[in-house]
């Protein structure tokens, strides 16, 4: 907050400053306090998402890194089970904690564009604008231990980090250190915390070349070479987390490599049973039974998980299955007795398709965990597309009321200890969504019910905060497809302004300022 405290009271009056920023520190709290109402939701999930995430905060706290080594050891990102570890010492709840992170990448995000934007109650609108947007509270995302939210907050303040530095170095101002810095962290962070966060990695590249073309193109000899260091810096720390976990990994486990999903021998492996080609496809299966009975013909090694795979698993979940499979047959006593397996089925599977015992797709690369492109992912690519785009601009489906947890009375005394935070375990929800309430449901869309809920004994004031939330999510779902709309139709206004003034001084017409 003392970056929006500089920010917001940068050419105001004392007083002005002071109530600007008290403003937006009671906004702050009372988002807190409103987010805080919510109730964890627990899910086992065969041990894949939150319970894994748990066992490994666990042992980083016990000091025993991630533990006993298995199939499900190295597949997620460690950054955070890192986090639960470190909140579990400072003694906050966990979604709290959360919340925090978000607030702070809120606040960099401000301080990130004031350069940019000197209207201090425009940056105190924009700042209330991110606080209160429902993806950062919704039910769904935001109550369960999983990494999204962790890794969104992360994403943003790298994102922001890289903005800040184009914006200051464009207006020819100076980097302070801390931007590199924070951008460098956060970016490992995000790195570290989800497998596919390679998305984000063209825009840093992008952006980063931008500014060192800036710094060439004028010349500055004196201040070339301190400005490349600084442009440079967040890839080197980028470079040194990633290091300093493959580290950790090869001491604790004997195989130097952040995540396992990037081991070669397992990509290459995964892409081989995905590229055969039986002549019929199945929606969402990379990995058909059909696929599965041929690759057994042919690789003596992917004969012996036989016995576990079974069905048409949809999605990545054949990752998990086929991971357990191998597991099941006795090679991941190591993570060299693994891959040495996986290099065994990768040489037998290619071979096949080299001697032509088995068909491959036309003209499929393998790209890691890729599937190879067919003409059929077209459509439901462009759908997916569609909805992603109408979710972010919609907040459809966004809730902020609680769902029950799953019954597994282990797991909740686990999820509690670790978090400090407390489970819903009603069989229905302790506050209910009003959308999803029968027709006789009276009063204002919140019931109370009568289960084994910790939350019996809580004041109905709990419930009216997350029907706040609710009210504010309903605003959002109303305000912001005209806003985006808006947006749009200013973007395209400013890029053809743009390109018109690049013209008339091209054509030496001088154009006057504003």
């Amino acid at each position: 907050m003392g970056y929006l405290l500089d920010v917001c009271g940068r050419s105001c009056p004392n007083k002005r400053k002071r109530a600007l920023f008290a403003g937006l520190l009671i906004l702050t709290l009372f988002r807190l306090w409103l987010s805080s109402a919510q109730t964890m939701r627990c899910i086992p999930l065969m041990g894949y998402d939150d319970m894994l995430f748990l066992v490994h905060a666990v042992n980083i706290a016990h000091g025993h890194w991630l533990g006993a080594y298995d199939q499900n050891t190295l597949v997620k990102g460690v950054f955070y089970p890192l986090f639960i570890a470190a909140n579990h010492y400072i003694g906050l709840p966990l979604l709290l904690t959360q919340q925090l992170l978000f607030v702070f990448a809120c606040a960099v995000s401000i301080r990130a564009i004031a350069p940019f934007v000197r209207n201090p109650l425009i940056l105190a609108v924009c700042y209330v604008v991110f606080l209160f947007n429902p993806g950062r509270y919704t039910s769904m995302a935001t109550t369960r231990v999983i990494r999204d939210f962790v890794c969104g907050s992360c994403t943003l303040l790298a994102v922001s980090c890289m903005a800040a530095m184009y914006i200051r170095l464009f207006a020819q101002k100076s980097i302070r250190m801390v931007w590199p810095v924070l951008m460098g962290l956060s970016f490992a962070g995000a790195w570290l915390t989800r497998e596919d966060s390679a998305w984000v990695l063209p825009f840093l590249v992008v952006v980063t070349v931008l500014c060192l073309v800036l710094v060439i193109l004028r010349r500055k000899e004196a201040a070339a070479p301190q400005t490349i260091a600084v442009l440079v810096l967040p890839f080197l720390i980028f470079g040194a987390c990633n290091a300093l976990v493959a580290g950790a990994n090869a001491f604790a486990y004997g195989i130097f490599i952040t995540n396992e999903y990037a081991e070669p021998n397992f990509l290459n492996a995964y892409s081989a049973l995905g590229r055969i080609d039986t002549g019929k496809t199945i929606p969402r299966v990379t990995v058909t039974k059909a696929a599965r009975m041929q690759a057994y013909a042919v690789s003596p090694a992917f004969r012996e998980l036989q016995p576990y795979l079974d069905g048409e698993t949809p999605g990545t979940l054949f990752t998990w299955n086929l991971r357990n499979a191998v597991a099941a047959a006795g090679y991941y006593k190591s993570p060299a007795a693994a891959s040495a397996y996986y290099k065994r089925l990768a040489t037998e599977l290619n071979d096949a398709f080299a001697k032509g015992e088995l068909k491959s797709y036309p003209n499929s690369i393998s790209l890691g965990m890729l599937s190879p492109w067919r003409s059929q992912y077209l459509l439901p690519t462009l759908n997916a597309t569609l909805a992603g785009i109408r979710y972010n601009i919609t907040f459809r489906d966004c809730s902020p009321y609680p769902e029950p947890s799953d019954p597994f009375p282990a797991g909740i005394a686990l999820y509690q200890a670790m978090t400090y935070d407390i489970a819903n375990l009603d069989s229905t929800p302790y506050f209910t969504d009003p959308g999803k309430l029968p027709p006789t449901t009276g009063g204002e869309g919140v019931t109370m019910e009568n289960g084994p809920s910790l939350y019996q004994k809580a004041s109905s004031l709990t419930g009216k905060r997350i029907g706040i939330l609710h009210r504010f999510t309903e605003l959002y779902q109303v305000c912001f497809p005209v806003l985006f709309a808006l947006a749009v139709l200013c973007y395209a206004y400013l890029t053809i302004r743009l390109i018109l003034t690049l013209r008339r001084k091209q054509n030496g017409i001088i154009v006057p300022p504003g």
